[in-house]
Formats: structure tokens, sequence, C-alpha cells
């Protein structure tokens, strides 16, 4: 109905007459008349469209109306070309099988093994490409920020723990004095509990953050090569293939856009993120 309303002539001011007729005469039977054989009246009371536009919105009803079995090219030879820097290392996070990206305009990796499995946890599972990069970039710039504050200026390289020692100290002394306050009545137990959950999380990223430069100076007399990681992760705008051959060795997506990145640096952190992909765990 909409389609037709879009095409009546009659919304320019040319009147239409003729459009069917009696196949035969008596039948009661009506037929279609050829678009060619209609009477046409131009200018014929006042247009309420202009005839510009509407010649426009024909033309764009014929394109976008075209059915997908009569265009050149099907989706996924139109789409081939579509790549995404994740491919390949992209799992399912429920039955461990390689997602493939779908070829089509917005590509997402999808969970091919169990897509016809409707009792599976991962019954299309799918996760759009652009998404999840976005993700992934996010999740590695926090975690190379947060080692590369840690490691301060780069002053003592031959001596990994320098720094580290002081700030482990600090979070002991809040912890203490934190059960200090509980003890004393001054905060509940539920407040007790989530300052401290804080605390041993920020102890956990330090920790993760001391044993990576401690492994890398093993390796070498240097952090130089793993800060330049850190400092190009940092600026990156999108998601590079450089970051992922350094830093990524899978990533595994699950049901509720549950996203987990085992890395190819060991120790480099572990990342969870969540629903709409902003929460970290």
């Amino acid at each position: 109905m909409i389609l037709d309303i879009l095409q009546d002539e009659q919304y320019i001011g040319t009147y239409t007459a003729g459009k069917t007729r009696m196949a035969d005469i008596g039948s009661g039977k009506v037929v279609k008349v050829d678009k060619a054989d209609w009477i046409r009246i131009p200018n014929h009371h006042p247009t309420i469209i202009d005839p510009a536009l509407f010649e426009a919105v024909k033309i764009r009803i014929g394109t976008k109306g075209e059915p997908l079995r009569k265009r050149k090219l099907g989706t996924s030879e139109r789409y081939k070309d579509m790549r995404s820097v994740l491919q390949g290392r992209v799992f399912c996070g429920c039955c461990g099988h390689k997602m493939k990206l779908s070829a089509t305009r917005n590509a997402a990796f999808h969970c091919d093994v169990t897509r016809v499995a409707s009792d599976a946890e991962c019954y299309r599972l799918k996760m759009l490409g652009g998404e999840l990069e976005k993700a992934v970039l996010g999740c590695v710039k926090k975690h190379a920020r947060y080692i590369i504050k840690s490691a301060g200026d780069g002053s003592n390289q031959s001596e990994p723990s320098a720094g580290f020692d002081t700030q482990f100290r600090q979070i002991e002394k809040k912890k203490l004095a934190l059960y200090e306050r509980y003890v004393l009545r001054e905060i509940s137990a539920e407040e007790y509990k989530a300052a401290k959950s804080g605390l041993d999380a920020e102890f956990e990223r330090m920790k993760n953050a001391h044993a990576i430069l401690s492994k890398e100076a093993e390796k070498s007399a240097s952090v130089e090569g793993f800060r330049q990681i850190a400092d190009d992760s940092i600026k990156a705008k999108t998601l590079t293939q450089p970051i992922v051959d350094e830093l990524i060795d899978k990533v595994k997506v699950s049901t509720g856009g549950r996203i987990e990145i085992v890395w190819k640096m060991q120790h480099f952190g572990s990342a969870v993120l969540q629903g709409s992909m902003q929460t970290f765990e």
C-alpha cells in the first residue's frame, strides 16, 4: 500500500483513470490495464508532491526494490573482501570451535558448529566484528596504561622491582587501616568487604605488572621493546595487526557478550568484558 501511494501520479496533479477493465462482459472479473494504456490528464488539480521529488523517489524505489535473486552479485560475493585483524584468533567460549567472519556488510563472528543445534549453549552465537575489535583494543589499552604507569620512567630498568615494593607496602597499610576501622565499627561489614575487594584487585594488577617487567628483564637488560608495544597500543585509534600479533593469542566469545582474552605475553593480565562490553572484571 505504501509503495502504491508513493507511485500514485494523482499526488503530482495528474488525473488517472482506466487502470482496470472487465475481463468479459457480464463476467464480473476485473483485470489490470497496462500502464501505457491508462487515461492521464496532467495538471488536472493542485499538486501535493513536487514532481521532481516524486520522480526521484520512483527511481529510488526501482533500485531498492530490486529482488535479491535478480542482482548480479550475491551478498557473499559483494562482501567477499570483508576482513578483521582478529580473524583466525576468535573462538567460541562455549564449544571451543573457531568462529567464522560472515561475508556481509555488518560482518560478525559466528559459531557455525552449533548453528543448527538449538539445544546448544552457543546456538546462533555471534558478535559484530567491529564491536569485538573495539572491546579488545579497549582492554589492551587499559592494561598497557597500567603497566607503563607502574613501571615509572624506566630509570631503574635493571631493577624491575624498584618502586613496586613501596606500592605493595602502601596497599598493605591501607588494608590494615581498613580492618582497624571495621573492628572499631566505623564501617559496616559490607563496606569493609567492598573496599578490601578493590584493594585486592589493585594488588593483583600490580603483581601482574611486576611479573611482566621481571619476565622481560630476565630476557633482556632493557624493557624498552615492551614499553614501545604498550605505547603503540595506547596511541592506536583502531586495533591493528601488529598489536594483535604481538599481544593476543586467542579471543574467546561466550553468550551474554562475554569476552575472554588469552595473551601471548605471560602475565600480561586477564580481562573479561560483559554485557555492554564496558564493564571489566
